[in-house]
């Protein structure tokens, strides 16, 4: 059974010198808030064997989070400008194409990107259980397919929906959608 994980990325900066949207970097938020989602994935094994990277500074400062805390090998990410204010569609499309290109098919890809489509892909695979995904949150699903040409929503099932918030709680077990129901 293969699983995939939708990240978006932690919260960035509108305050920025950057030059325009594609360079704005993570807020001190962003940069708490990505490694406790590393760890918080990382406790329930959902460590990826292919990361998908939109190629904005915000998902690459992500990236380095998830990558320092040990979640992402540097050896499984490749980086995407399609992936950068991608539909739904091209998330998916890019996944799909991905998949189809890798010589040794991955188990686990997580895809690390942007609203709105990450979160219209979200609702869509999960029927419409995610609801709004705020930065830093993600959703995981079983994908119960051979491979990830075929992923669509027939064939998934959301398993986890995190976000910091979740995780601030007292009981992070606690929360919409976490678990999955």
């Amino acid at each position: 059974m293969l699983t995939l994980t939708l990240f978006r990325h932690a919260k960035s900066s509108w305050n920025s010198p950057a030059d325009g949207d594609h360079r704005r970097p993570l807020n001190s938020r962003g940069l708490r808030d990505a490694p406790s989602m590393a760890e918080a994935l990382l406790k329930r094994n959902l460590t990826p064997d292919r990361c998908l990277v939109s190629t904005a500074t915000r998902t690459q400062q992500t990236l380095a989070a998830l990558a320092q805390g040990g979640l992402v090998a540097e050896s499984s990410v490749q980086y995407y400008d399609e992936l950068y204010q991608a539909s739904a569609e091209r998330i998916l499309h890019t996944v799909q194409t991905d998949f189809l290109s890798q010589p040794t098919s991955p188990q686990h890809v997580l895809v690390l990107a942007h609203n709105p489509g990450l979160e219209e892909l979200a609702d869509k695979l999960s029927g419409s259980k995610t609801g709004a995904m705020p930065t830093a949150a993600v959703a995981h699903f079983q994908v119960n397919a051979d491979d990830f040409a075929v992923l669509n929503t027939a064939n998934t099932q959301l398993e986890y929906f995190i976000s910091p918030k979740n995780l601030e709680s007292a009981n992070p077990t606690k929360g919409r959608s976490f678990p999955a129901e």
